[in-house]
């Protein structure tokens, strides 16, 4: 179902599982490459590519969507945005491990079609239920207006208030430019 897949506790051991799977392929693919006759680099780097980067990157979601569900379960964390931050954490973890689904077919977590519907149907849920949130999100992650300097980015939503502010205050604004006259000769001389 997809309240379990949304699980940290079940995303986590998933990636447990994962993690302790692509170890196993990659020393299993550099032993293979040492009983192959070659050297310790030689054997290290061809088992890189699909192997130990695989695993590298299947470590670091791990850890990243630990340390996240640590932060969304500490007693510090204000219960008002705890829902919130669960559900993006779990969006995280679900959108992480899709991307790990050929492998976790291929050593035998998932059977079936099922475990990529439910995985998909858990991404499309979530950015449903987070896309209220977006907004408030979006102004917490973001840096203040003072750091960005944009006029476009500035997060009162007037935009061509703040437009119409930046361009008034740029030197020479309502002075004639310096080509206006090479420009009207142009124009008197055009005869279609």
């Amino acid at each position: 179902a997809i309240v379990e897949i949304t699980d940290l506790k079940v995303l986590l051991k998933a990636y447990q599982w994962l993690i302790c799977y692509l170890t196993k392929s990659t020393f299993q693919r550099l032993k293979i490459n040492q009983s192959h006759g070659k050297d310790l680099f030689t054997a290290k780097n061809n088992s890189q590519v699909f192997f130990a980067r695989t695993l590298s990157i299947a470590y670091i979601e791990h850890f990243i969507l630990w340390k996240f569900s640590q932060l969304v379960e500490s007693q510090k964390t204000d219960p008002s945005i705890q829902l919130v931050l669960h559900k993006l954490a779990a969006l995280y973890g679900v959108w992480s491990l899709e991307r790990h689904l050929a492998t976790l077919y291929q050593g035998g977590y998932a059977v079936g079609p099922e475990p990529t519907v439910l995985l998909r149907e858990a991404i499309l849920q979530l950015c449903s239920e987070i896309k209220p949130e977006a907004v408030a999100l979006a102004d917490v992650i973001a840096p203040p207006d003072f750091i960005l300097n944009s006029v476009l980015g500035k997060s009162d939503g007037n935009v061509y208030k703040n437009l119409q502010t930046a361009i008034f205050q740029g030197p020479q604004v309502f002075e004639r430019a310096s080509w206006w006259k090479e420009v009207s000769r142009f124009s008197s001389r055009a005869k279609l």
